[in-house]
């Protein structure tokens, strides 16, 4: 099923794969993406000569012709094969340019094949796009669930963190378009990044704690505002990554998709958090997210909570044909 109150997000979802993308081609990936574009295409462009000449020196070296790929503005797995299209032939293309730099009406563009800058680049680039790539294509299934939406934002941001100067803030950007409350939760009761998120809940709310004590205790001095400051800063993850929110947002979610008797849910999702509601582990049922739920309102036939879950987890997001 796909929810008429999630089709702003499923959009967003879509487009996932491009605008992090786009954001990528302006950060500090900017110049080696430009470039191996402007290489690619002037190759490509020259069927007649430089093409030609760069096959004849991937013969010599490796016995076969290889293809080189047009980056595409718009997909990860594009940008994946055209730079590692160039580094699979790294040591022809260096051949090749040295071989002919000097000829007449050689291409400016083709320079970079000699530039060991550009190769370590090149190199770097492609690694943290690696594991991205394989988000896209999960981005793009037809009938993925919000479940592998909420992981897909997880491996691009893991993805990202090895360039955090300038490439964590795509995805923080992405984040705030999105319905953060029914990512959250939904990243809260998946028991695949369960772990990962009580971390996140524990650590919001223990600096939320932190910061309020410290302005109860805090007198009208110097530091006042410096602590008034920190106080407020902890209030803005505590809107959303708290324990007391997301037991709001499950209120909320189990109100508009099942009924409004939402029971003890609130006190179920806190035993989840602190991972008291059930011995069973995810890799015990073969990574199965629904069936660990489904063992768990066995164990609590009372709990609304499991219920809950299994609605957000088995949501449909039609990303692909959008």
């Amino acid at each position: 099923m796909v929810l008429p109150w999630l089709k702003p997000w499923k959009k967003l979802c879509c487009r996932l794969a491009t605008m992090d993308m786009k954001a990528v081609l302006t950060s500090t990936f900017t110049k080696v993406a430009k470039q191996a574009t402007a290489a690619v295409k002037c190759l490509n462009a020259s069927s007649s000569k430089w093409l030609v000449l760069a096959r004849e020196q991937m013969v010599a070296c490796y016995g076969t012709q290889l293809a080189l790929f047009t980056l595409c503005e718009t997909r990860w797995n594009s940008m994946q094969n055209c730079f590692a299209s160039l580094l699979r032939v790294r040591t022809a293309l260096d051949m090749m340019a040295s071989n002919y730099r000097t000829s007449p009406g050689f291409p400016s563009a083709l320079n970079v094949f000699n530039d060991g800058t550009f190769w370590s680049a090149l190199e770097k680039a492609d690694h943290v796009i690696a594991p991205l790539s394989e988000a896209s294509y999960r981005v793009q299934h037809d009938e993925n669930t919000l479940s592998d939406e909420v992981i897909s934002f997880r491996d691009i941001y893991v993805g990202f963190n090895g360039s955090r100067a300038g490439l964590i803030k795509c995805v923080e950007d992405l984040w705030e378009q999105c319905e953060q409350p029914l990512l959250l939760l939904t990243y809260v009761l998946n028991p695949l990044t369960v772990e990962v998120a009580r971390v996140l809940v524990d650590k919001t709310d223990e600096n939320k704690r932190s910061a309020e004590m410290e302005a109860q205790l805090a007198l009208r001095g110097d530091n006042a505002v410096e602590v008034e400051q920190r106080l407020q800063n902890s209030r803005v993850p505590a809107k959303i990554a708290s324990s007391t929110q997301l037991g709001k947002f499950a209120v909320y979610y189990y109100r508009h998709l099942i009924g409004d008797n939402f029971g003890s849910i609130r006190g179920d999702l806190a035993k989840w958090i602190a991972n008291e509601l059930t011995s069973c582990n995810v890799r015990e049922i073969d990574n199965d997210v629904v069936r660990i739920w489904q063992n768990s309102a066995k164990e609590h036939p009372l709990s609304l909570l499991p219920s809950l879950a299994i609605r957000l987890l088995s949501v449909a997001v039609n990303t692909a044909t959008t």
